[in-house]
């Protein structure tokens, strides 16, 4: 898994590679609108452009801050993975996916998010993610991640952690 992804000298070519990506991958920038979207992506959502897609980013995750708390945890320097939510489509139908995000490396403030479709539909852990220190895959440290869940009223919460005896 990446942390980062090195962007080019040139904003636009990157721009181009991350759009031709077979997966559904959503750029964001520091304030939670999306910059950037590839057409599986479009279709995934049904929509047809970034500017619905924005209007729509609080209907669409099952969260009001879901976006913008996967930003907060990339902006800190880890990576988040295994995030798995249920999103409403424009036409109202669900569908289950899990996804991966990670800061674009440069000074832009860009966030890449990738998104995959999971098969069969399954509700459990919706609106739950981990999040990695940047150190924790390689490190000899004992490191655990925080997960992130969606407690009853809707809220994206860090998820207590049993104690061991």
């Amino acid at each position: 898994m990446y942390k980062y992804l090195p962007i080019t000298s040139n904003l636009q070519e990157m721009m181009v590679m991350l759009k031709s990506l077979p997966a559904c991958t959503l750029v964001f920038d520091k304030h939670s609108n999306l910059v950037d979207i590839n057409q599986p992506a479009l279709r995934l959502f049904k929509t047809d452009n970034i500017q619905v897609f924005n209007e729509r980013l609080n209907e669409i995750f099952p969260t009001h801050e879901y976006i913008k708390t996967i930003i907060q945890e990339l902006k800190h320097g880890k990576t988040v993975r295994y995030a798995r939510t249920i999103i409403k489509n424009a036409d109202k139908s669900l569908a289950a996916v899990e996804l991966c995000a990670c800061m674009i490396n440069g000074g832009s403030d860009l966030f890449l998010f990738q998104l995959f479709e999971m098969f069969p539909f399954k509700a459990e852990n919706s609106g739950s993610f981990a999040s990695y220190n940047k150190e924790s895959e390689h490190s000899t440290k004992s490191s655990h991640p925080v997960v992130w869940v969606t407690n009853s009223n809707n809220i994206l919460v860090m998820q207590k952690r049993k104690r061991s005896s």
